[in-house]
C-alpha cells in the first residue's frame, strides 16, 4: 500500500504580495512527488513568484521532495520571487537543519507568520 499524499493550492493576497499557498498532507516521496511537482510547475508557469508551503500535515519528505523544493526556488528566483515554508513538524525541521536547507529556505512556525512575512495580514483568496 502506498502512503497517502494530498496537495491543495490557493492564492492569497497580502498588502504587498500575491502568494501561492500550497498545503501538503502525508508522505512526500518518490511515488508522490510528481503531484507536488506538477502543482508547483503549474503555479510558476501561471506567473507565481511567491510560493508558501504549509508543512503542518507533512509526515515525511524524501530527497525527491527536497529536490522539487530546490527546483521551485530556482524557478521563482529570476522574478524576484521566493519559496517559504510554514509550520514544519519537528522531524521535518530536523531534516532541513541537518542538510542545511534551513539556511536556503526561510521557514516560519505558523502559516499566519509566514503570510505576514509578505507584508500584512492576508485577505480572502484572490480570484
Amino acid at each position: 500500500m502506498l502512503n497517502e499524499f494530498e496537495v491543495t493550492h490557493k492564492e492569497m493576497r497580502t498588502a504587498a504580495a500575491e502568494v501561492a499557498v500550497f498545503h501538503v498532507v502525508g508522505y512526500l516521496d518518490a511515488h508522490t512527488v510528481p503531484r507536488l511537482e506538477r502543482a508547483l510547475e503549474e503555479a510558476v508557469a501561471a506567473g507565481a513568484a511567491h510560493i508558501l508551503i504549509d508543512c503542518s500535515r507533512l509526515s515525511y519528505i524524501s530527497s525527491a521532495g527536497l529536490g522539487v523544493l530546490i527546483d521551485t526556488q530556482k524557478a521563482v528566483g529570476p522574478r524576484q520571487g521566493d519559496l517559504k515554508l510554514a509550520a514544519m513538524p519537528p522531524a521535518i525541521a530536523d531534516i532541513f537543519d541537518i542538510l542545511g536547507f534551513s539556511k536556503r529556505m526561510p521557514s516560519y512556525p505558523t502559516l499566519a507568520e509566514a503570510l505576514a512575512s509578505y507584508g500584512g495580514q492576508p485577505s480572502e483568496p484572490s480570484q
